[in-house]
């Protein structure tokens, strides 16, 4: 999959289905106008912008091909197990992520629905570029959003992630380095292929949303509960310091774009 594409020192990575195609213009958007130009007048960076189709109709498909000015590759659906089709799993998320990052220095995934500014953004490249990671969290604490089989796939006991905040799973930064690509990427990948894990079995629909967000395991979180295990399992405490505070970009969920003409 990674071969596909030429390196670059950036790599803009995304993926879409038809439900998210305008979300993904807004994005798109954002980076023809705002980023890319700050990137050219501010640094040396050569980048791409790489985004995977998940499922678009012929006419979103083209579209995208004319007008995004990036490479849009097939996710490889065919080759892959079932349970890869149920997007709403978020197993093809590690997927791309781990093909492509050995294909430049630093690797930036985002939602359909982020928006990016530019304030501050050599800060967020720099600090992703010494710590290997950046990540961001949200206010719900780990093991509320994790199932007992990803707990027991990874050996660990909620109480023990109980101190910690969910990680977020809708924009990540990763720099291509062995430390984190051998003993957090590979772990995450081998979560998405594993029964039990990423995907928790036939009644994920059931498990996506939370009524409550004490106690643990109410609900599941997917890839980004699997990332955030194995962070904590790691790095303790100290995986606080792959957290960025939101600032660079946002999220506007639902928020549809026409950026592309007549799409």
């Amino acid at each position: 999959m990674g071969a596909q594409v030429p390196p670059a020192d950036l790599i803009f990575l995304a993926a879409t289905s038809e439900n998210h195609f305008e979300e993904m213009q807004g994005m798109i958007s954002d980076l023809h106008q705002v980023v890319f130009p700050w990137l050219k007048e501010n640094t040396s960076y050569s980048y791409r912008l790489i985004v995977y189709d998940l499922g678009l109709q012929n006419t979103s498909a083209k579209s995208l091909q004319t007008k995004c000015q990036c490479d849009v590759l097939q996710f490889p659906f065919s080759s892959l197990p079932e349970v890869f089709g149920q997007l709403k799993t978020f197993q093809w998320k590690p997927v791309i992520i781990k093909a492509h990052v050995s294909r430049c220095k630093l690797l930036i995934y985002a939602d359909s629905c982020v928006r990016y500014h530019v304030s501050g953004f050599q800060h967020v490249l720099q600090r992703a570029l010494a710590r290997g990671l950046l990540i961001l969290h949200n206010s719900f604490m780990l093991p509320a959003h994790v199932m007992p089989p990803m707990l027991t796939y990874f050996r660990v006991d909620p109480c023990l992630l109980g101190p910690f905040y969910e990680f977020a799973g809708g924009f990540i930064m990763v720099k291509n380095e062995a430390l984190v690509i051998n003993k957090i990427l590979d772990f995450w990948l081998a979560c998405a292929f594993a029964p039990d894990c990423i995907y928790p079995g036939d009644n994920w629909k059931s498990l996506r949303y939370c009524h409550t967000t004490t106690g643990y395991s109410k609900c599941h979180r997917f890839d980004q509960a699997a990332i955030g295990i194995i962070l904590v399992s790691l790095f303790d405490r100290k995986s606080s310091s792959f957290v960025e505070a939101i600032g660079h970009v946002k999220f506007l969920r639902g928020d549809k774009v026409q950026y592309f003409p007549d799409s």
